[in-house]
């Protein structure tokens, strides 16, 4: 890689990143972590002397290999692929800055369980899977909030700094958008103090594959900077309601049934009996 066409890329990149970063908000902080998993360590040096300082790597030998030959410049390395149980013996070894793939409670367990035999902490982020694609890994959006205070109160030797997650695999823009402004919304009512539903179609429902509608109540705690939600299908709603409606007329259909078995016995209350059964058949077709 030529050093001018680095320096042009990187000044394009770090234009565009600052451009977003201040439609949101001047006091962000965004940090660029160039994926270098198909780069040689000479690029790597290369992109060093224009200015980059982070790189991420998605195979533990590759993280190795690189990091040595690249030992005497203060880069910083990130580990951004799956990590396989018996790699994580290696990766803490090669002290990683962050971790971006924690994908499930139980590797969260694994990895605390080889950081206590070390004596080492390792930072990191919860992954999750909020396209709900198979291709990718990552805990399932509504589990994320139990799993990632399971892993804090569990795994001591794990630094949990955020959640991490990638955007829909898809060509059109307004997907793969659509699949990052859900949590910024919820985000967004979250940090203003507020409670309150947001409803959006666009979550991929994992028992059909197919976008959905959605409600999600989110209420926020300041003093904790937490946010909690909680959402669901409107189409299972609406299921549970006619399944309702249903049960209640058959319900009803039943009380008809023995109330006109009960009139054939009884003559003196037949009146009653003709008022009643117009009240049901009332409640019935409302």
């Amino acid at each position: 890689m030529e050093k001018t066409i680095a320096t042009k890329n990187l000044d394009n990149l770090i234009t565009k990143v600052e451009a977003a970063r201040l439609r949101v908000s001047e006091h962000h902080i965004v940090k660029i972590v160039g994926i270098s998993k198909y780069s040689t360590a000479e690029d790597i040096r290369t992109l060093y002397e224009v200015g980059q300082r982070a790189f991420g790597e998605n195979k533990v030998q590759d993280l190795k290999d690189k990091s040595q030959a690249l030992d005497e410049l203060p880069l910083e390395w990130h580990f951004v692929g799956t990590l396989q149980k018996n790699k994580i013996n290696n990766l803490i070894d090669l002290n990683p800055t962050l971790v971006h793939s924690l994908d499930s409670l139980e590797l969260a367990i694994e990895l605390n369980k080889k950081l206590v035999e070390k004596n080492k902490k390792l930072s990191c982020l919860l992954q999750i899977n909020s396209s709900y694609e198979d291709s990718k890994s990552g805990v399932d959006p509504k589990d994320a909030v139990e799993i990632y205070k399971n892993i804090t109160n569990i795994c001591p030797n794990i630094i949990l700094k955020g959640v991490m997650t990638i955007g829909a695999n898809s060509e059109d823009e307004k997907k793969i958008k659509e699949s990052f402004m859900i949590t910024k919304e919820i985000l967004s009512l979250a940090n203003s103090g507020k409670t309150g539903y947001l409803q959006y179609v666009g979550t991929i429902k994992p028992q059909t594959k197919q976008p959905s509608q959605k409600i999600t109540y989110v209420e926020g705690f300041s003093d904790w900077n937490w946010a909690i939600a909680s959402g669901f299908y409107t189409d299972e709603l609406e299921k549970q309601i006619l399944d309702k409606q249903n049960d209640l007329k058959e319900k009803y259909f039943k009380n008809i049934v023995n109330l006109l078995l009960i009139s054939l016995f009884n003559h003196r209350h037949y009146t009653t009996t003709i008022i009643y059964l117009k009240v049901i058949l009332l409640q019935i077709s409302i």
